[in-house]
């Protein structure tokens, strides 16, 4: 007597029919044309850098051939300051008072030089690996009542730009996602604080330094 043997498939098939259109018809459809509808089955992550990645950062910075002490003192202050580069932050350098004008014109030289693709250091390349929109950007001169003063860049040059403070030499140094950003927050820092920097302790090898 020969066995009847149950049809695979024929009433799920018809089941998976509805279920087949909107996997391969509807739901491409609407997800490419609003990709909004995405966060109803995908929850939207957040860009976290580590406190790792920090360290090792710095680690790279302060072992670079490039730049003066105080070059990477400035920029290990501005990832201090930018809390795991999550907050725009920036500072601007004076000789006025702390800091001679070859001091700042070699600290912005040197942030410069590791910035620079003809450079050992790579440091935009670097953030670009690390997945972050942030960078560092140097340019002379500073913010005032929210107009970004260059006078006295080019010396010798009449300057159209009202300042009321001299000419001296300063420059600027971010710790931004925008290039030269005006909404990023400024910071103040002593030549103590930034020579309380120890650049022989970056912090991704706590045990060994």
């Amino acid at each position: 007597m020969r066995s009847k043997v149950p049809r695979r498939g024929k009433s799920r098939s018809l089941c998976q029919i509805p279920l087949q259109i909107f996997y391969w018809v509807v739901f491409p459809i609407v997800f490419c044309y609003d990709p909004t509808h995405y966060s109803l089955f995908i929850k939207e992550k957040k860009f976290v850098v580590t406190d790792k990645q920090i360290a090792a950062l710095k680690y790279l910075i302060f072992h670079s051939k490039q730049g003066k002490p105080l070059s990477k003192q400035i920029l290990a202050f501005l990832l201090d300051g930018s809390k795991n580069l999550t907050r725009e932050v920036y500072v601007t350098l004076w000789p006025i008072s702390e800091y001679t004008p070859k001091e700042v014109r070699d600290s912005a030289i040197g942030i410069d030089a590791m910035k620079s693709p003809n450079g050992s250091t790579h440091l935009n390349e670097v953030m670009d690996a690390m997945g972050t929109e942030f960078g560092f950007d140097i340019h002379y001169g500073h913010f005032h009542e929210g107009d970004f003063i260059t006078a006295g860049q080019f010396p010798g040059l009449p300057s159209r730009e009202c300042h009321p403070f001299g000419l001296p030499a300063r420059y600027t140094f971010w710790c931004s996602p925008h290039r030269y950003s005006d909404t990023a927050e400024p910071l103040l820092v002593t030549r103590a604080e930034l020579e309380a920097i120890d650049l022989k302790k970056p912090g991704l090898y706590p045990t060994l330094e």
